[in-house]
């Protein structure tokens, strides 16, 4: 049993990521006009990691894995590999990173803390925002509509195979 999805996301979590960059961005600018001891350290670190954090999350791991699969969507109509069923390390990475901030806070100044989060939570939300139109305006050059998927692969119990592929307008 194949299941399907739009790609990247829906038109709802579309909203979510763009009310984050949003809500981000409000909360940088109440810190950064209200907390005196906060503001020349918390507003350089934002301003230095928000772009490099955008660039790297929409260019680096969006656009670039998005191109090549273009280019083979284009001519098979579907780009897909096989994966394993993620188990304790997947949760072990998830865990890391989750909790990583917390442990910045022992080794960087909180302003410096802050503004590295705030910049990670605001540049996600507009590389998000940003690529969803990119795979849009993809869609109406081709079009067609993108839509990834998940299908089990029979026999394997651990594996499956995940893709995107091209499907007919509705």
């Amino acid at each position: 049993m194949e299941i399907t999805l739009p790609y990247p996301f829906t038109r709802v979590e579309f909203t979510i990521r763009i009310a984050s960059a949003i809500l981000g961005t409000v909360v940088f600018m109440i810190l950064a006009s209200t907390s005196q001891e906060l503001r020349p350290l918390f507003v350089l670190t934002f301003m230095a990691a928000f772009p490099i954090a955008t660039l790297m999350h929409f260019f680096f791991f969006r656009v670039i894995k998005f191109q090549r699969a273009l280019r083979v969507l284009k001519d098979k109509g579907i780009y897909s590999w096989v994966e394993r069923r993620k188990g304790w390390r997947a949760t072990l990475a998830i865990l890391a990173i989750v909790l990583s901030p917390f442990f910045a806070f022992f080794i960087l100044p909180p302003a410096v803390v802050l503004g590295l989060l705030l910049s990670v939570i605001v540049s996600v939300g507009v590389s998000d925002s940003v690529f969803y139109m990119y795979v849009r305006k993809a869609e109406e050059e081709l079009n067609c509509r993108i839509v990834k998927f998940y299908a089990p692969i029979p026999g394997e119990a651990s594996k499956y195979t995940r893709g995107i592929k091209i499907v007919e307008r509705e």
